[in-house]
């Protein structure tokens, strides 16, 4: 009763003073709805997404809550790029390989291209060499702020064979599931490339219907139980060195926010990077492990046939950047790069050939 007396007797200006002075201090949550292509649940869901969204609200002391959600969860997969640029979702974690039936440069920026990088090497592309600026000019048209990368996966296994081969001769007309620049790459080679979703894969393998496959990482093929259909594998995975994924955020969503918590959801980003490449580089050797002691065989392809592969490859990249001018300009920042860090190969190439003692 004092209190309320007490009130009444303060002038209005004061007592709106008093209110402002209690009240700056309680920050307004900033909530985002963050759709993934990974499904929910999934391992990639905890060690990309979830990881994201907690450093995010740990960095920001809970001003910024990213709320992820599994592929599909919120619009249909198909849809996801559209609903962030039309402001449907605030954000997506997202492979730009996706995005080819707009603008094939994304293969590029998903860095599924033949013989490219590591994902140390690629990090540095997009944010020391240019490459997150041109990425911003592709998505830009389409109102959407790409932040990243967030991942840089590991190596991919090349195929899974059911039958042995040991050479792309013996690739011959063989139906293998494959997609992407790649599949455009093996048909040079008498390849039958065929398309079909994760779940699909084990089930045609296991009833004859494809000869091979290519999948993922190490830790993925492993984890689908490929190693019980095909167990020949063929190597190196110089289709697919890595593969990066990037948080895309709706452009006026990213315009309002507060340029501190810009500086935290980059950071945050760059935090899940890093957190996600230790954890796969160890877990990749330790899949391939598991692959040999399940009784995969391990064939490495010659050095005459990765040069046929290497030489293939640029045929595709150079058709593709004759049909667009965008994909040209990204591709010459790509092979620049390339080989600039060549310059390093004397310094940081420490194999060696384990020479025989003489007799």
């Amino acid at each position: 009763m004092k209190l309320k007396v007490f009130a009444k007797t303060l002038p209005p200006f004061f007592v709106l003073f008093l209110l402002l002075f209690l009240t700056q201090g309680i920050a307004q949550v900033i909530k985002w709805r963050v759709q993934s292509f990974y499904p929910g649940g999934a391992l990639y869901d905890t060690l990309v997404s979830k990881y994201f969204a907690d450093t995010v609200k740990k960095l920001s002391g809970g001003r910024l809550e990213v709320m992820t959600y599994g592929s599909g969860s919120l619009v249909p997969f198909a849809e996801t790029l559209d609903a962030v640029g039309k402001g449907v979702i605030e954000g997506a974690i997202w492979w730009p390989a996706y995005d080819t039936g707009r603008d094939m440069t994304g293969t590029i920026f998903g860095a599924d291209i033949p013989f490219g990088f590591n994902g140390e090497e690629w990090f540095a592309w997009f944010t020391q060499y240019g490459g997150l600026e041109l990425m911003e000019e592709l998505y830009g048209k389409w109102n959407i702020k790409p932040i990243g990368p967030l991942v840089g996966g590991p190596t991919q296994i090349f195929l899974q064979l059911k039958k042995p081969a040991r050479s792309l001769k013996d690739l011959k007309g063989r139906v293998i599931r494959i997609v992407g620049i790649e599949a455009e790459v093996m048909k040079e080679f008498g390849v039958k490339p065929i398309s079909l979703p994760a779940g699909e894969i084990y089930t045609a393998m296991e009833r004859g219907t494809i000869d091979g496959l290519e999948y993922a990482s190490p830790i993925d093929n492993f984890k689908f139980g490929f190693h019980e259909v095909a167990k020949h594998i063929l190597l190196p995975g110089w289709h697919s060195t890595t593969a990066t994924a990037f948080l895309m955020v709706n452009k006026d969503v990213w315009a309002k926010l507060p340029d501190d918590l810009k500086f935290v959801v980059e950071s945050a980003a760059y935090k899940t990077f890093l957190a996600q490449r230790a954890y796969e580089i160890p877990e990749s050797a330790k899949a391939m492990r598991k692959l040999k002691e399940a009784g995969c065989t391990i064939t490495r392809l010659s050095d005459a046939d990765l040069q046929a592969l290497d030489e293939a490859g640029k045929k595709v990249l150079d058709r593709y950047a004759s049909q667009n001018p965008f994909f040209a300009k990204v591709l010459k920042s790509i092979m620049e790069y390339k080989a600039l860090l060549k310059e390093l190969e004397p310094l940081t190439n420490v194999s060696y050939k384990v020479q025989e003692p003489k007799k």
